[in-house]
């Protein structure tokens, strides 16, 4: 536990100047014998310096190698983690290191010439592209706090990268400060909406049969996941609500997997021997809630049956996720993540240990890639 906490807190806090001191000894100052001063790195070829800049390159190979291995390996993908980074993209972990290696870089260069300070904010600011790219294709965390701070940071960072520059290379005296400060919650609340749309999109107005990429499959179990375990606020239910009433309206299939969901299920009513005007508020309140929807969904000349969530099981309701995910198999190519996804809905909401080691396995025998081989040793590891 100690170890895998410095691994973090090393990738995370301390590689910025640990690269920079690496970095830096490759640069090399002094004076020559008239009196002159240089810094370049070819001049100094002394026996300590040689041994000191062989030492100082196998400690940043070996750096960056801890940093590759670090994000692989400690990114973790378990839909009921509590890690608070669990379910981040790979690829937005390590271009956020790859950040901190060129700002050491840029560092350590800008002696040699003046224009490194445009040449960083260009690097930067393509790399703020890159990352704020990347969060529009992994929209889920299970953390969505933390989502929201990296959201936050990375627009921030990408809006003054841009400012800096605009006004370094046209030397606008325009761009003060106080703007760019202001300008922040902007840019915020322009990605934020972006991301909040694309989620509203996938929750509401897409069938997961007809997604063809994995990710999406993905992400969009994840967040069905999140909203079922978050029912009993209004949100989540009205959510989940619209999720279902769309999926039948859409579902043409003889055995269609909402059948199981919808069946049995009791509708609501206002309790009359309520004593205490907090459950008849919320009777009535939930009741609004449904009517609400019902209301909405005959303009459409659709009266689906609602359910009441209260009465849907766990168990009923991640089944209704796993035929969901089956159906999708069926269409990808390579399904390997789908088959590590219901390896751990049928683990750890379902509690078939069994049949997960058989998702696994099915897994096996689709070729997965070495990230893949090691997300299903390591639930094998769980398993057995």
């Amino acid at each position: 536990m100690l170890l895998s906490f410095l691994i973090i807190f090393h990738r995370e806090v301390c590689l910025l100047p640990f690269s920079h001191i690496l970095i830096l000894i490759f640069y090399c100052e002094g004076h020559l014998d008239d009196g002159t001063m240089f810094n370049t790195i070819d001049t100094c070829k002394g026996v300590a310096h040689m041994i000191l800049m062989t030492i100082s390159g196998l400690l940043l190979f070996l750096t960056l190698l801890l940093v590759i291995m670090s994000s692989v390996l400690f990114n973790d993908t378990q839909p009921d983690s509590k890690l608070p980074w669990a379910n981040c993209g790979i690829s937005i972990t390590l271009l956020k290191q790859l950040k901190k290696i060129s700002i050491a870089v840029s560092a350590t260069l800008i002696h040699l010439n003046s224009n490194i300070e445009i040449a960083l904010l260009i690097i930067i600011t393509l790399i703020q592209v890159f990352i704020i790219t990347e969060f529009t294709r992994y929209i889920y965390m299970n953390n969505s706090y933390v989502r929201e701070f990296m959201l936050c940071f990375e627009s921030s960072l990408l809006w003054i990268c841009v400012l800096g520059l605009v006004k370094r290379i046209f030397i606008l005296p325009l761009i003060h400060d106080i703007y760019i400060i202001l300008s922040l919650l902007i840019t915020y609340a322009l990605f934020r909406y972006l991301i909040s749309k694309k989620i509203n999109q996938l929750i509401y107005t897409t069938r997961v049969d007809q997604l063809l990429n994995q990710l999406a499959i993905e992400q969009y179990i994840l967040f069905m996941a999140q909203i079922f375990h978050k029912r009993n606020r209004c949100k989540e239910y009205i959510a989940i609500q619209g999720v279902f009433a769309n999926h039948i309206k859409t579902c043409k299939s003889l055995h269609c997997p909402c059948e199981e969901v919808t069946k049995g299920a009791e509708p609501m009513g206002i309790e009359e021997n309520a004593s205490g005007s907090t459950s008849m508020v919320k009777s009535v309140h939930n009741l609004s809630v449904k009517q609400t929807i019902q209301r909405s969904l005959s303009l459409h000349s659709v009266d689906p049956q609602l359910t009441e969530l209260n009465s849907i099981s766990k168990k009923r309701f991640f089944e209704f996720l796993k035929s969901l995910i089956e159906q999708s198999i069926r269409t990808i190519v390579k399904p390997t993540k789908l088959y590590i996804q219901l390896s751990y809905i049928h683990y750890i909401f379902l509690e078939n240990k069994f049949i997960a080691l058989y998702d696994l396995m099915n897994a096996q025998d689709t070729k997965p890639s070495l990230i893949e081989e090691f997300l299903i040793y390591r639930l094998k590891y769980f398993l057995l």
